[in-house]
Parts: C-alpha cells; structure tokens; sequence
C-alpha cells in the first residue's frame, strides 16, 4: 500500500486512477490486521487527491473516501478531515463524505 499511495501523491498519468482503486481494495484487506497502515498511507493519499480537476480521480477519490469512513468510521474520519490544515481542503473532504462514490 505504500508505494501505491507515494505514486498516487507524487506521480502523474492516466494509471493513477487504477492505483487509487487498487488502494481502497487493499485498504478493505489489511485493515483488520493492520489499522496504522491504512492510517498512515490510504487516508493521506486520499486526502492528497482533495483539489484533483479530472474526474475520473475525482470518481475513484470518491470510492477511497467510501472506504475508508467504512473502515475507520465516519467520526474518526471526520476527525482526520478536520485535521486538515485548509479549509477548501476540509469543505472538500466533507462534501465527498456527503455524497459518497453513487454521486459522482
């Protein structure tokens, strides 16, 4: 999961998209055993992808956002969300967290 989420953050191209869904898999798989793990590479990749103008990142950013308020809960995401350091980026959050994946 962490080499995904660091070409997610950092790469560029028409694969980051498959990468982004490849993430929300493996997050629904590790998660149980491995909490920190989604913690520390999923959430930040997810939230990296906030301001992205495709919208096929911005589908599949969606789907990731569902995923993990599943597995880590809605409020233990909402506190990661305010945790963010800008608002934009805190109104985005919470605005795909409200309409979920079937919105977009």
């Amino acid at each position: 999961m962490q080499h995904y989420s660091h070409v997610v953050c950092g790469g560029t191209g028409r694969g980051r998209a498959a990468l982004v869904e490849k993430i929300a898999e493996l997050a629904m798989q590790v998660h149980p055993t491995r909490p920190q793990l989604v913690l520390r590479h999923a959430v930040p990749a997810s939230f990296a992808l906030l301001h992205e103008a495709r919208a096929d990142m911005r589908a599949s950013n969606a789907r990731l956002m569902a995923a993990l308020a599943a597995l880590l809960g809605p409020a233990a995401l909402q506190e990661q969300v305010a945790a963010l350091p800008s608002p934009t980026s805190q109104q985005r959050a919470k605005e795909l967290l409200a309409i979920g994946p079937a919105g977009r």
